[in-house]
C-alpha cells in the first residue's frame, strides 16, 4: 500500500470514529426539559392530556424537591417532608377525573396554619394544580408572614429565574387581588379565576370565596386555555408585563 492510500484510509477511519462518537453522545444525552441547572429545580412545563385536561410535566416529588432546594439555600434545611408524610385523599371533580389530593401543614391539627396542597392525577401522579392557602378568618400577622413565605418559595421553585424582589412583588399583588375579587363561588379545580398572571406555561391566580380560605393557585396554562379565560372575562396578564408596569 502506497503512502497516499494509507493517508486516505486513516482519514476514513477517523471520520467513522467521529460519527460513532457523535451517535453515542446523542443516544446518552439527557433531555433538557428535566431540570434547570441554574437552581437544580424541575422545569414545570404545561401539557395537555388526550382528553383535554392540563397538567404539569412534573409529579409531587419534583415540586417538593424544587421547593426544598430553594428553601434550604436560604435557611439551611428542608421545609417540605416526603410525600408519604402529607395527608392524602381522593378528590372528586365535576368531570369525574380521578385525582389525588395531598395536603401539608406543619401542624395539621391547627386549622389556622397555612397549607400547601397538590392535586395530581391518580393514575400517573402528574400535577394538575398546586394551591397555597391561608385562613384569613383567624388572621394573625405571624401566620400571614408564614403564608407569604410559602408563596415566595413556591414561586421561586417553579420560576427560578425571577429575582427575589420580583417574586415578592408578584405574591403581594396576587394576595391583595384575592381580597379585591372575593367571591361567593367555592374554590375548586378548573375554576375560572377573575385574574391570572402567566409565564412559560405556568399560571398564578388568587382565589378567595366567602367562608373559605384564601388561595394562591399555581396551574399549567396553554395559549388556548388563556384565550378561553379571556373569553370568560378573566384578566390575563403576562408576568413580564406586570413587572414592567409595577416598576413605573
Amino acid at each position: 500500500m502506497n503512502k497516499s492510500k494509507i493517508i486516505v484510509t486513516a482519514a476514513v477511519l477517523i471520520f467513522i470514529a467521529a460519527v460513532l462518537c457523535a451517535t453515542l453522545f446523542r443516544n446518552t444525552k439527557q433531555e433538557p426539559a428535566e431540570t434547570n441547572s441554574g437552581e437544580g429545580s424541575v422545569i414545570f412545563g404545561a401539557e395537555e392530556t388526550a382528553d383535554g385536561a392540563l397538567r404539569f410535566s412534573a409529579v409531587p416529588d419534583d415540586f417538593i424537591d424544587a421547593f426544598n432546594n430553594v428553601y434550604k439555600a436560604d435557611n439551611g434545611a428542608d421545609f417540605l417532608p416526603a410525600l408519604s408524610n402529607w395527608t392524602a385523599s381522593d378528590y372528586t371533580e365535576n368531570d369525574s377525573r380521578e385525582t389525588a389530593l395531598y395536603i401539608f401543614s406543619r401542624e395539621p391539627d391547627i386549622w389556622s396554619l397555612p397549607t400547601v396542597s397538590i392535586y395530581s392525577f391518580l393514575d400517573n401522579d402528574y400535577i394538575r394544580e398546586i394551591s397555597l392557602s391561608f385562613d384569613d378568618h383567624s388572621y394573625a400577622p405571624n401566620l400571614f408572614k408564614q403564608y407569604e413565605e410559602l408563596c415566595y418559595y413556591a414561586i421561586k421553585a417553579i420560576m427560578p429565574d425571577l429575582s427575589g424582589d420580583d417574586i415578592k412583588t408578584i405574591y403581594q399583588d396576587l394576595n391583595q387581588k384575592a381580597y379585591d375579587f372575593i367571591t361567593t363561588m367555592p374554590y375548586a379545580l378548573n375554576i375560572s379565576p377573575p385574574i391570572i398572571y402567566y409565564k412559560d406555561g405556568i399560571g398564578l391566580y388568587p382565589y378567595f370565596a366567602i367562608g373559605e380560605r384564601m388561595h394562591l393557585c399555581i396551574v399549567p396554562v396553554t395559549h388556548e386555555y388563556l384565550e378561553l379565560l379571556k373569553d370568560q372575562g378573566a384578566q390575563v396578564i403576562e408576568i413580564s408585563e406586570f413587572l414592567e408596569f409595577s416598576q413605573v
